[in-house]
């Protein structure tokens, strides 16, 4: 069975045009705030239960290599 997927647009002042219950799983690659505490606090304060929240790297090369191709996460990295 093939995946499919629609994305949506939404003003940032407005709320998702979704209703209540309609997924079963949120998930974030690139989270807009900087502290997972935060973030936690916003997701439960929405009505989400916080499953797993972690951030975790141990590669150097990796971590040059992502911020390189994101760059607005830390604007004026540099190598």
């Amino acid at each position: 069975m093939p995946y499919t997927a629609s994305v949506v647009t939404s003003p940032d002042s407005q709320p998702l045009p979704f209703v209540d219950d309609v997924f079963d799983l949120v998930s974030s690659r690139h989270p807009d705030v900087r502290s997972l505490e935060v973030a936690a606090s916003q997701a439960e304060s929405a009505g989400l239960r916080v499953v797993d929240l972690r951030q975790e790297t141990y590669d150097i090369g990796a971590v040059t290599y992502f911020l390189r191709k994101v760059v607005w996460t830390v604007p004026g990295f540099t190598v």
